[in-house]
């Protein structure tokens, strides 16, 4: 699951993740192997495949892109999950899993909205992990202003990584230059996103 947050609106859009949805199918494959589960993970696939064009198009372009490329798989899976649904017996593994889907569609869909979302939530899961299997050690946040303080610095710590700078280094680094930042503009630049491991090391 992920959370954007809506700028125009200020408030926070729920959106779901097809590496879940994508899981429920899988399991049934396995152990059927089905052609209608088969042909269902074949067009999450193709979802998944137009991620390959962020690349090669700017942000505005890869949006119309992928939306528009995703319209026809999207409507052909929709179509067939509502058509098994009546077909398929909801207490089994396979009614299951389309239910969930059908019920979620239009949170499932809500990535197509913002080109910096992708259809899989898993790369935002593997950088919490560390957080969620260590949090027994640290149950002082005990209070929505810890878990915000913590929520933020972990956010740090996981950005710099994703941008190589070593996490040590960049606190070190930020640490002696926010007492003199005045602007928001001074602060912005003490981002992950704007710095080198050169620029902090220097």
């Amino acid at each position: 699951m992920k959370r954007l947050r809506a700028e125009s609106a200020g408030t926070i859009d729920h959106v779901l993740c097809w590496a879940h949805a994508r899981r429920k199918f899988y399991s049934y494959w396995e152990l059927s192997e089905s052609e209608d589960a088969r042909t269902i993970l074949d067009d999450m696939r193709d979802l998944f495949r137009l991620e390959e064009l962020r690349d090669s198009l700017s942000k505005k372009g890869f949006l119309k892109q992928r939306k528009n490329r995703a319209g026809p798989v999207l409507e052909d899976l929709k179509n067939r999950l509502t058509s098994l649904s009546s077909q398929t017996p909801p207490g089994l593994a396979f009614g299951k899993a389309i239910a969930y889907t059908l019920d979620n569609w239009e949170l499932l869909v809500r990535y197509l909205e913002h080109s910096e979302l992708t259809p899989s939530n898993n790369a935002a899961e593997n950088a919490i992990r560390p957080f969620v299997v260590g949090r027994k050690n640290w149950l002082f946040s005990a209070t929505p202003t810890g878990a915000c303080a913590s929520a933020i610095l972990y956010s740090m710590v996981e950005s710099a990584k994703l941008h190589r700078l070593p996490v040590y280094d960049y606190f070190y680094f930020i640490l002696r230059k926010l007492p003199y930042c005045r602007a928001e503009a001074e602060y912005t630049e003490l981002l992950p996103f704007n710095l080198t491991t050169e620029t902090i090391k220097a």
